[in-house]
């Protein structure tokens, strides 16, 4: 647990938002909380709203990204 909290914080620290998807995406699992779970569709988000249209589909269907969204009120 605390290999896992330090490379959230890691990645928070770097600000890399594709970075930060792919660590907090995959220990959200390990971790398990809804803080962690809202950060990560709010950096998401903020990815989706960058990225042109023909983009973000593909995006959105990556199987770490689409279950961060699964469940999203939207």
């Amino acid at each position: 647990m605390r290999d896992a909290t330090s490379a959230c914080d890691t990645a928070r620290r770097v600000g890399d938002p594709a970075l930060q998807v792919r660590i907090l995406a995959a220990l959200l699992p390990i971790i398990g909380d809804d803080k962690l779970l809202h950060e990560l569709r709010a950096i998401v988000d903020k990815v989706l709203a960058a990225l042109p249209p023909e983009t973000r589909q593909v995006f959105e269907e990556v199987p770490l990204v689409h279950s961060a969204l699964m469940g999203r009120s939207s």
